[in-house]
């Protein structure tokens, strides 16, 4: 009895000093982003803007509106997000203060989350400390978490709503099941993608072995429900105010295969230089990862088998159920994200911000993977040392990449709210305009962050928002110079701003018939504004 109460305050000893640990972590996270956003701000861009207009427009009371675009943009983004950012901003503060308090927040749970989760389903003492500085020495998750993008609030709450809903499935509790469902449709309200979560769950507890098939379909409608009703809501909404669901539109097509090569290059970053040729980083990583395989299958009997089931027989031998789950969501993420790409949106960048969810569940595997070698090589010297060396180069891997990120960052700080944008000379002459001008701008999500002065956009040929064919393209170009030689107002031109496909060059704006009518009034180094008379 005594050596059991012995064992039981090591382990309380233990969990304690670990979690110690990972809230220092998690501090230290949110230290990071402070020091990375302290010189000139949140990083915004084309995304960033519309969350803030989203946000801007709810405090005005004019619902979810994004003044500087037309007809369905309003439904193109998931609600949750500049929700929480208006909120924050009804005491007072600039919304991109409330985006960076927010940020900084949501950095140190994610960085928590993933020792916590780490904890509860390892056992282990260093691989919680690990994953959460993995976490914050990622160059990716320190630059979604850096911008003002949804992804903080999209991981959080899908990946603890995958976490609970696979401890739901090995004890039962309903308050589990209750809680993993509301987080789960939190991520679906954060973005759209978060359906994938929605899916992983609902395959999760249709395969729940020690539940009877009626049971398990009434878990399945139930989490179905709660998951699907808020944004179900939200899109009915969409469709009354706007005429569309979620202002997507399908296009059937081949995925190109420069998108999948970013999608690769994307992945080997994660655990090797980007200065080393892709076909290298993905040569070596494609042997490690089937060596280990192999490795694994021929060895995995020789591992302990650890029991998180509450006493109702054997766990798996990978120990608790989580990383099947997370399986499960890489193949559901990759189908939902080729589905997407090949039937909505061909551009979609498979960046780190977009993978950032594959990061996640790939990180934790990984561990997993780690963990599990480690107890394979128990008195193998050698192996040992080869996997203490790996643990070591990733560190640092980690540790100086992350450092070179977070001062790049602060010395220059990223997209529209940067450095280069802050000092535009075309954005200090829009600074000048008097109030009450009407502005039209091939960068009105620029003009309205950095002035906060109502802009529009130049009519294209396409909608910025779902690539659609604008057919009255023609027409807003004479209306849009026809509204600037009635009333005072400019069309400011921003000759630094990254192209669209759907943008136009300068060259092509100056040829258009109606333009001609404008003059030059001001010319700077970064471009121009043009205006009747």
């Amino acid at each position: 009895m005594n050596g059991e109460l012995r064992g039981k305050k090591r382990e309380s000893r233990r969990i304690f000093l670990v979690s110690f640990l990972i809230f220092g972590l998690a501090a230290g996270g949110a230290l990071v982003l402070y020091h990375a956003t302290s010189n000139w701000g949140m990083g915004t861009n084309f995304d960033s803007a519309a969350y803030l207009a989203m946000a801007r427009s709810l405090l005005q009371g004019r619902g979810m509106d994004i003044p500087y675009a037309a007809g369905g943009a309003q439904a193109h983004y998931a609600p949750l997000y500049p929700v929480l950012i208006s909120f924050l901003g009804s005491s007072g503060v600039p919304l991109l203060t409330a985006a960076r308090w927010l940020h900084l927040f949501f950095f140190a749970l994610n960085i928590f989350l993933t020792g916590w989760i780490l904890v509860k389903t390892t056992r282990s003492f260093w691989l919680p400390v690990l994953g959460s500085f993995f976490i914050l020495t990622s160059a990716d998750m320190i630059h979604i978490h850096h911008a003002v993008f949804s992804e903080p609030l999209f991981l959080f709450c899908g990946f603890l709503g995958l976490f609970l809903m696979s401890e739901y499935s090995l004890n039962g509790r309903l308050f589990l099941l209750i809680f993993s469902s509301v987080a789960l449709a939190m991520a679906f309200l954060s973005r759209y993608a978060g359906f994938a979560f929605i899916l992983t769950a609902l395959v999760g507890l249709s395969f729940i072995q020690w539940r009877t098939e009626r049971q398990r379909f009434q878990e399945v409608a139930f989490c179905f429900g709660i998951t699907l009703l808020p944004m179900v809501l939200w899109c009915v909404r969409n469709y009354f105010i706007a005429g569309t669901w979620t202002n997507r539109l399908l296009r059937f097509h081949l995925i190109s295969p420069e998108v999948i090569r970013q999608g690769l290059d994307t992945i080997s970053r994660w655990c090797l230089p980007g200065n080393v040729p892709l076909a290298v980083r993905g040569g070596v990583m494609g042997i490690v990862s089937l060596g280990c395989l192999i490795y694994w299958i021929t060895h995995r009997s020789k591992l302990p088998r650890d029991d998180f089931s509450g006493g109702g027989g054997q766990g798996l031998t990978c120990g608790h159920p989580f990383p099947l789950w997370l399986l499960v969501f890489i193949v559901t993420d990759v189908i939902f994200m080729t589905i997407c790409i090949s039937s909505v949106n061909e551009s979609i960048p498979l960046n780190g911000r977009i993978l950032s969810p594959v990061y996640m569940a790939f990180l934790f595997l990984a561990l997993y993977a780690g963990h599990q070698f480690w107890m394979l090589s128990w008195g193998k010297v050698f192996s040992r040392i080869v996997l203490v060396c790996l643990c070591l180069w990733f560190v640092g891997f980690y540790a100086v990449r992350g450092a070179v990120t977070e001062v790049r960052l602060f010395q220059k700080g990223w997209g529209m709210t940067s450095r280069s944008w802050r000092k535009s000379p075309v954005i200090r002459e829009v600074k000048r305009l008097p109030p009450g001008w009407i502005i039209y701008s091939n960068a009105p999500e620029a003009i309205s962050i950095l002035t906060v002065m109502a802009a529009r956009f130049i009519p294209s040929k396409m909608d910025p928002f779902n690539f659609a064919p604008n057919t009255r393209w023609e027409q807003e170009m004479k209306t849009m110079v026809h509204t600037l030689e009635q009333q005072e107002g400019v069309l400011v031109f921003c000759n630094k701003r990254i192209m669209r496909e759907w943008s136009m060059t300068q060259e092509e704006l100056l040829e258009m018939k109606p333009v001609r009518r404008l003059k030059i009034w001001k010319s700077v180094r970064d471009g121009f504004v043009l205006k009747s008379g």
